[in-house]
């Protein structure tokens, strides 16, 4: 298919509100050559690969890091609270 007829990609993000980061962590097994064909097929011109795994590299950089939180998270644990005294009780 000719390059002429395909929607830029900024486009079809704007409109359609497609967010990489979201499909890449939605699907993370997929390769560019699958993220590729994908576009081509709806007819959009598809991003640089550089622009891709970098996109990816932030993805897995941010879930690695939601990991060593959620990690941290677990470790603590709340104390109950007390109840308050009701004012006065005559």
């Amino acid at each position: 298919m000719k390059d002429e007829y395909l929607i830029s990609y900024d486009i079809f993000c704007s409109r359609k509100r497609f967010n990489l980061e979201n499909w890449i962590s939605a699907n993370k097994e997929k390769s560019y050559q699958e993220f590729y064909q994908m576009l081509v097929s709806l007819k959009i011109y598809p991003p640089s690969e550089d622009f891709f795994i970098s996109i990816k590299d932030k993805v897995e950089s941010l879930e690695n890091i939601k990991k060593k939180d959620d990690k941290k998270t677990v470790s603590k644990k709340n104390k109950p609270r007390k109840k308050k005294d009701e004012k006065n009780s005559i």
